[in-house]
C-alpha cells in the first residue's frame, strides 16, 4: 500500500531481481517488458488510482514455470475519511488473497507463498522453500 496525497505525484517504482538458474533459465516480467536478463532492474509507473501488479516468471524449459508477483495499491491517506481509506486497504488485501487462492488452484502441485498484506500479516513458508522456489526479493 502506498499513500498518495491528493494533488501530489505518484512515486516511481524500481523493481530489481536476481534469478539463480542454469544455462536454460529464462526470466520474464509481466505484463511488460517481457523477456529480461536473469539479473537486473527496471522502472515502472504506478497506477495513481488503484492497483499495479507485476509478475516475474522463471522457467527452465523442463518444468512448470515459477511465477512470483507483487501488487502495489495506492490510496488517499487524508484523515478526513480514514474509514474509507481503511475500507479500501481491506478490500485490496481481500482481492490479493483471492488472486493468491486462484493461483494456487491453477497450479495444484505448487504451494502458494504469496505474503499476506495489511496489518494482520502472517508469517509465510518462505523459509521452508528451496532457493529455486523462494519468492523474489524486491528492493
Amino acid at each position: 500500500l502506498i499513500p498518495v496525497e491528493p494533488g501530489q505525484g505518484v512515486p516511481g517504482l524500481v523493481l530489481s531481481w536476481d534469478v539463480e538458474g542454469g544455462a536454460t533459465a529464462r526470466a520474464s516480467l509481466l505484463p511488460s517488458p517481457g523477456t529480461v536478463p536473469l539479473r537486473g532492474s527496471a522502472s515502472f509507473p504506478i497506477n495513481p488510482a488503484g492497483e499495479t501488479t507485476l509478475a516475474l516468471q522463471v522457467s527452465n524449459g523442463a518444468s512448470d514455470p515459477i511465477v512470483r508477483s507483487v501488487t502495489i495499491t495506492t490510496f488517499d491517506p487524508t484523515p478526513n475519511d480514514g474509514a474509507a481509506a481503511a475500507a479500501q486497504a481491506a478490500q485490496a488485501a481481500a482481492q490479493a488473497a483471492a488472486r493468491a487462492a486462484q493461483a494456487s488452484q491453477a497450479s495444484p502441485n505448487r504451494q502458494s507463498t504469496a505474503p499476506a498484506s495489511g496489518p494482520a500479516a502472517q508469517a509465510t513458508d518462505a523459509e521452508r522453500l528451496s532457493p529455486a522456489e523462494a519468492p523474489p526479493k524486491f528492493d
